[in-house]
């Protein structure tokens, strides 16, 4: 390798061997090549001969080189102090790049190919469609600046400094690597061009005003430090896949932003959205507690296929934002701790898991694609009422963790042996429903787990048609307490209810008073109450270990049965004695008794009815209702009161089996031209005639053969002062031969009363 200097005091071609030191040859191989201050003939570069990779040095030389078209150039250490370099169409390849001085222009098409760039003074200018690549980039006291055209830019990691000035225009700049600016004095003119971050790296710009940065990374972390403003642009797409993106500087956007992998808020981060903005992503988000989110998020929907997701939001930033979850089947969602994450009215969610730490908030029915767990200090808050679960195989509340009182359940199988494992952490809840109504699912187990209470349990085997064997498996030595118990098996496909423990009982127990029945039950390891009686049925099966059910029939036992004629059910001794209301007074008087609030708004409901003090003031007395206000509440009874009662008075209500009798007689025949039919009625009460005290007296007669009307319902009309009543019509006549019903109603003794009479122009 020699070293070569440019000796032409005119303007001389490279190839001209007399422009080079000694006169004879052009430099070759990887010659060094050096223009000074010494020789001042301008430079075109036609043709290089051999000559490629060696050095270049241009110092002290105040002309200019120029590189013709079509010329490729390859440079191991280029280095220029003064002058100007021009390059036209072709290629510019420089391992080592400095400029300290002079001009670089990068002309027209050509191609500038950097490894470690420095321009430390002068000015590089990339005008048209130059294309500028590099690895590194240091800008200091120089100048670099494209003047015209969108080429792309293409830089590892840039470092801008002290009076550097950098000026883009529309293109796209590809930043594969981190960009540092730490002059107080530099200057960056973003035009309308974009800043594409492609691999790890941190931005850290405190100075400079960009037009629009971009991120997309192949798995590479993106920090935006503190102090820095990345401009994302209009509905943005940025994505760091697998890894996160750090914000601890100021990003903004507006509409939706959608991005592939974590983000990040460091403690002085500030996220500007506009235009309703919102965030699509599919991993974890953390917001700092002192984070600023300058305009609320409308929603944050997390969705993908790839990786689980976390929230975590320990200062409640994102309160004025709706949550959508929709990960794909086999992703998991967890809510931190100290977070709260708010689904909204009525939300549907997909996901493998949602795992709640901190509080999940949401009302109305919560449509559940996949399993729940609520952590020990977890809590589900708002007006939820229902939660109809799909898919997934776990419901799981811990002991400690709140969740709604009487919060229904519905679980829906959707595929075949669909299992459900019940974890209830010893909750209070309304209806627990296991719906197999889906005609082509399978029957599952069904596992209770932990002492729970439930208004009313309810298992659903579906139809016989299809294979529905199912199972519900109690943990052993719990207790699943319930007011309405409901499950029953089928004939070819009995339902299997045992412990989880063989040997060890589980137990269930009524709390509603009324005897249980069912059939087609395969049990064992189950114990119940002696009373209310558990009837399994005369079909199911008695393996070992269970107490107190009754394998037979409930319906043979239980309603003729007298010493157990308390029960209700229809048929039985005690479906006849229970009372019309039980409840407290809200006050008395004398001859008066003020019902609970919740009694019968309509007036004279209880009339003929008995109250019976059983508790309270007046306790043991009894009396009869003669009259009742359904505004006020008011019971006129009779004899008055020894003692009056007050809102201390328990009362019971029964109908009294003497109460009084109404009834109604009506007779039809016709006029002697046989032109009107003449309708006759009269009132008795426990078979006297009534002759006063009738209000609002009305017939109406209809057709036996269909139930329309023959005589549309009309007033009747008293005869003098008698009690008795007529009603005449000339136009829809009886027929002889045919067979119809009177409907007579009358307001008597308070109450509106309606009597029904077969008639016939023959009775």
């Amino acid at each position: 390798m020699a070293a070569r200097t440019w000796i032409a005091d005119t303007t001389k071609n490279w190839s001209d061997a007399t422009a080079w030191d000694g006169g004879v040859s052009v430099p070759a191989t990887t010659d060094s090549v050096t223009f000074n201050a010494t020789h001042v003939g301008a430079c075109t570069i036609d043709n290089l001969g051999t000559w490629s990779g060696g050095n270049f040095t241009i110092n002290g030389y105040t002309v200019g080189i120029t590189k013709n078209a079509g010329v490729a150039i390859t440079i191991a250490i280029f280095s220029q102090s003064s002058g100007q370099f021009n390059v036209g169409t072709g290629t510019f390849t420089s391992t080592t790049f400095g400029l300290s001085g002079g001009t670089f222009a990068l002309n027209n098409s050509g191609n500038f190919s950097g490894g470690a760039t420095t321009i430390n003074g002068g000015t590089f200018t990339i005008s048209s469609t130059g294309t500028f690549t590099t690895t590194t980039l240091a800008v200091s006291s120089g100048i670099l600046q494209r003047t015209a055209g969108s080429a792309a830019w293409s830089t590892t990691a840039v470092t801008f400094s002290s009076t550097g000035t950098i000026t883009a225009t529309s293109g796209t700049w590809t930043l594969a690597g981190s960009w540092t600016q730490t002059g107080s004095t530099t200057t960056f003119t973003a035009s309308s061009g974009t800043i594409n971050i492609t691999a790890a790296s941190t931005f850290d710009d405190a100075r400079s005003t960009f037009n629009k940065i971009n991120v997309t990374t192949a798995a590479a972390a993106v920090t935006i430090a503190a102090g820095t403003t990345a401009p994302l642009g209009a509905t943005p797409s940025t994505t760091v896949t697998t890894n996160t993106l750090t914000i601890n500087g100021t990003v903004t956007w507006t509409g939706t932003w959608t991005h592939v992998g974590s983000i990040t808020t460091g403690s002085a981060a500030v996220l500007t959205g506009s235009s309703t903005p919102r965030i699509s992503m599919d991993k974890d988000l953390t917001i700092n507690a002192t984070a600023t989110i300058t305009n609320a998020l409308g929603t944050i929907t997390f969705t993908g296929a790839v990786a689980g997701s976390t929230l975590t939001d320990t200062g409640d930033k994102l309160s004025g934002t709706t949550f959508v979850i929709t990960k794909a089947s086999t992703m998991n969602f967890t809510v931190a701790a100290s977070t709260t994450c708010r689904l909204g009215a009525s939300p549907s969610t997909v996901a493998n898991l949602i795992t709640v730490t901190g509080t999940l908030n949401l009302s109305g029915t919560w449509s559940l694609a996949g399993g729940l767990s609520v952590g020990s200090a977890g809590t589900l808050s708002g007006a939820l009422t229902d939660i109809s679960q799909t898919v997934g195989t776990v419901w799981t509340i811990n002991a400690t963790a709140t969740i709604p009182s009487g919060l229904n359940y519905t679980f829906t199988p959707a595929v075949s042996q669909d299992d459900i494992t019940f974890s209830g952490g010893g909750k209070t809840y309304g209806v627990f429903r296991y719906n197999l109504t889906n005609g082509t699912a399978l029957g599952g187990v069904i596992t209770i787990n932990d002492s729970n209470t439930f208004g009313e349990f309810h298992v659903d085997q579906g139809s016989a048609t299809t294979n529905q064997s199912l199972s519900i498996v109690f943990q052993a030595n719990q207790t699943q307490t319930c007011a309405v118990w409901d499950f029953k098996g089928l004939p070819s496909f009995y339902l299997t209810i045992t412990s989880s423990s063989a040997g060890t009982a589980a137990t269930l127990a009524n709390t509603s008073g009324v005897y249980f029945e069912s059939d087609f039950l395969d049990l064992k390891d189950v114990a119940v109450d002696a009373t209310p009686r558990w009837y399994a049925g005369f079909n199911s099966r008695n393996r070992t270990g269970n107490t107190n059910w009754k394998f037979t029939s409930a319906r043979q036992e239980e309603a003729w049965n007298a010493q157990i004629a308390s029960y209700v059910r229809a048929g039985t001794f005690g479906e006849q004695l229970q009372p019309v209301r039980r409840n407290t007074a809200q006050a008395g008087a004398d001859g008066t008794m003020t019902l609970d609030a919740a009694a019968s708004a309509v007036d004279n409901f209880y009339n003929g009815s008995m109250i019976y003090i059983v508790s309270g003031t007046g306790a043991g007395q009894a009396r009869a209702v003669t009259a009742y206000n359904g505004t006020t509440k008011v019971a006129t009874v009779s004899p008055t009161w020894v003692t009056n009662p007050d809102s201390t008075s328990v009362f019971v209500l029964w109908w009294m089996a003497n109460a009084d009798t109404y009834q109604a007689k009506v007779t039809i025949d016709r006029d002697t031209a046989n032109t009107t039919d003449r309708y006759s009625a009269a009132f008795f009460k426990n078979g006297q005639p009534i002759t006063s005290g009738i209000t609002s007296p009305t017939i109406q007669v209809i057709k036996q053969t269909d139930g329309t009307d023959l005589v549309a319902s009309t007033a009747l009309t008293q005869v003098a002062s008698s009690g008795l009543y007529k009603y005449t019509e000339a136009t829809n006549r009886i027929s002889t031969g045919a067979a119809y019903y009177a409907i007579v109603t009358a307001t008597i003794d308070g109450a509106s009363r309606t009597w029904n009479q077969p008639i016939s122009r023959d009775a």
